[in-house]
């Protein structure tokens, strides 16, 4: 049985934070990665973290996968994509990245 990672509610609140973190570091997208707090989102407050630990990833790949696709989080917050298109390429990058074996939640 295929499965996939639960869609997540958009953090409005955080983009907008993301945002003045873009501005004030002049453009700089990989400015979007302090404080971790997007990965974090996905990670703790959206569940993933379950999904995820089941088919052997832990917190720092979940992040260096985020550093390495830094450019998608910059399109979401710079609106160049949906939170629905966001959430479909970064799960289809975490299949391809380190594909997922066991999608059931214990």
């Amino acid at each position: 049985m295929s499965a996939s990672l639960p869609f997540p509610n958009e953090p409005l609140d955080l983009k907008k934070k993301l945002k003045i973190t873009l501005e004030v570091n002049n453009n700089n997208y990989k400015s979007l990665l302090i404080g971790n707090r997007l990965p974090a989102y996905l990670w703790s407050k959206s569940n993933w973290k379950n999904y995820l630990i089941r088919n052997g990833w832990t917190w720092q790949e979940f992040l260096k996968f985020f550093s390495d696709n830094i450019e998608i989080v910059s399109d979401w917050v710079t609106d160049k994509i949906s939170w629905g298109d966001f959430i479909m390429r970064i799960s289809q990058k975490i299949y391809t990245y380190k594909p997922l074996r066991d999608m059931k939640i214990i």
